[in-house]
């Protein structure tokens, strides 16, 4: 617009731009990256249940006694502060599993399982390497298959002999893998025998079950390098190759038709990959695997895990617990 200024008897014609409309703010940042960095030692094991995210944070303990290097872990929800302490115990935890009203974390046979809305942690000693949880009971994989009920503590075998290295349910029934045997097992929770939903199936180490689908991640076959993720009627009517992949499968998860796995080798990179049906697998991240640091030159180099929600996969890294937005 035009403008008239007289200065000094001197009449100025001076053209004002039109003042622009206020600019709108910023978009929110979209969340992602570290949700939780660690001051000390390793976030180690990530486990989801219902949309909500726990992790185990692993120190050494101040402990001149212990040698080896003694373990501390604590049980953490993921919330706006980047994790709600829920527990705590001892050992070297690898593995998480968690329900809506319990978590259960360890290795080697050597559990904890902790009430989420408070209460005393019970010490389990299981036969168990991998776990899940229902309502009412915890589940545990190893050279036998297991249950202890949560409410009295019972322990249940529902398999002997099963050298199971991975443990999954839904509603009706647990399902799990025996690598000597090729097999994808399932069974019903109310009992009866077990039944093979999948035979001949190669270097099988994880399991994922979906809704209706069982997802198993295998090896390679030497000489082979090339890694399969299996997508499995829960029936057991149909199988289908999901993706093919180089390297070893250390952590596998699922939400939604979404699966999500990592391959990793110790010294390298570990990378995430994901992949749905009608849609080919791709990579999500490259990242470095956690590593847990104690006092001096003591430290030790972890597998990563991973955990899937819906719009995020969370995966333990050296940086401490990274969420990964899915595009």
């Amino acid at each position: 617009m035009l403008a008239l200024l007289a200065v000094g008897g001197v009449l100025l014609i001076l053209w004002l731009d039109k003042p622009s409309p206020e600019a709108p703010p910023p978009a929110a940042p979209v969340s992602g990256g570290v949700v939780f960095e660690p001051k000390e030692g390793a976030v180690v094991a990530v486990a989801d249940h219902d949309g909500r995210v726990f992790f185990l944070h692993a120190t050494f303990a101040n402990d001149p006694s212990c040698e080896p290097k003694c373990y501390e872990s604590e049980l953490r929800e993921l919330g706006v502060r980047g994790g709600t302490k829920l527990g705590n115990a001892g050992g070297e935890p690898t593995t998480l599993a968690a329900s809506n009203t319990h978590a259960t974390w360890g290795r080697s046979g050597l559990w904890d399982l902790q009430p989420l809305a408070g209460g005393e942690r019970k010490p389990l000693s299981t036969g168990g390497e991998r776990a899940a949880l229902d309502a009412t009971h915890a589940y545990f994989a190893g050279r036998e298959l297991s249950r202890i009920a949560l409410d009295t503590g019972k322990s249940e075998l529902l398999v002997g002999s099963a050298s199971a290295v991975d443990v999954g349910i839904d509603n009706l029934s647990v399902y799990y893998l025996e690598p000597g045997a090729r097999t994808l097992w399932r069974m019903l929770k109310q009992g009866g025998a077990r039944t093979p939903i999948a035979k001949e199936l190669d270097g099988i180490v994880r399991l994922s079950v979906g809704k209706g689908r069982v997802y198993v991640a295998a090896r390679g076959k030497p000489p082979s390098t090339q890694g399969t993720i299996w997508d499995i009627a829960a029936d057991g009517t149909d199988r289908k190759e999901l993706a093919k992949f180089e390297g070893d499968p250390v952590a596998l998860d699922s939400a939604s038709g979404k699966v999500d796995w990592i391959v990793y080798k110790p010294g390298s990179q570990a990378v995430l990959y994901t992949a749905a049906a009608g849609s080919p697998a791709r990579e999500l991240r490259k990242f470095d695997a956690p590593v847990l640091k104690g006092s001096g030159d003591s430290k030790r180099e972890l597998a990563p895990d991973v955990a899937s929600t819906e719009r995020f996969v969370y995966v333990t890294s050296a940086g401490g617990l990274l969420q990964i937005e899915r595009r």
